[in-house]
């Protein structure tokens, strides 16, 4: 994966976001698009022996278009400023579960895992799971494997307060004050186009999956 000319033309699209500007470099976004597709293809395969739930997500499932959903937005920017590929179980970035993520952005990359803004009910099993399997949940972030890249929650889109029945003393409350159980760690863009970047990226897989298997379990349990 060239790395550099992803976040190169990034940068530029988010200088230039207007559809003349890209379809004058319609050749570079398609040369771009096609090292994606073919690092997804990697990464697909690699992570498969981590989480072998992976295995049947073909690259279509895990690419986010870079084109903007603007029917509705008050921004009308055509394009994002950012490529995201998603791995994750039953769907890929259609899926509910537990995900690996990764975020191309200039100086803002990362990796991400975990569950994103799951539907009302869900939050609830969720929340009642970690509270029932603190002492599992807690383990696992103290895991040699995990604990270097992933200590708790990411705290973007906390909640205040913990929220009812849960009682206000529990030791974690950042656990289930939220309506997000994601987990993230940032990516520099030398990282990112280091030669030895895939080794770091399947670490990350390593590390994540204790988390996911945690949430994936209420997630295959759940009743909708």
């Amino acid at each position: 994966m060239n790395a550099k000319r992803i976040l190169d033309f990034i940068g530029q699209l988010t200088c230039n976001n207007n559809r003349e500007w890209f379809n004058a470099h319609k050749d570079e976004y398609l040369a771009v698009k096609s090292d994606l597709e073919q690092f997804t293809s990697e990464w697909i395969a690699a992570a498969s022996d981590i989480d072998p739930q992976l295995a049947s997500l073909t690259t279509k499932d895990c690419m986010y278009r870079i084109y903007r959903d603007i029917r509705f937005s008050a921004n009308k920017l055509p394009y994002k400023d950012w490529i995201g590929i998603i791995l994750a179980p039953h769907g890929g970035r259609k899926s509910r579960h537990g995900c690996y993520y990764l975020h191309f952005q200039p100086e803002a990359c990362m990796f991400a895992g975990g569950v994103w803004c799951p539907d009302s009910e869900l939050i609830k099993s969720i929340r009642q799971d970690i509270y029932d399997n603190a002492d599992e949940l807690e383990a696992i972030f103290a895991n040699e494997e995990v604990k270097p890249y992933f200590t708790s929650f990411d705290s973007d889109g906390a909640l205040k307060k913990v929220p009812a029945p849960f009682p206000k003393d529990f030791p974690h409350p950042n656990w289930i004050a939220r309506n997000s159980f994601t987990f993230s760690i940032p990516i520099s863009d030398k990282e990112m186009c280091s030669p030895r970047f895939f080794d770091y990226l399947l670490s990350l897989c390593r590390a994540a999956k204790p988390l996911n298997d945690f949430l994936n379990y209420t997630v295959d349990n759940y009743k909708h």
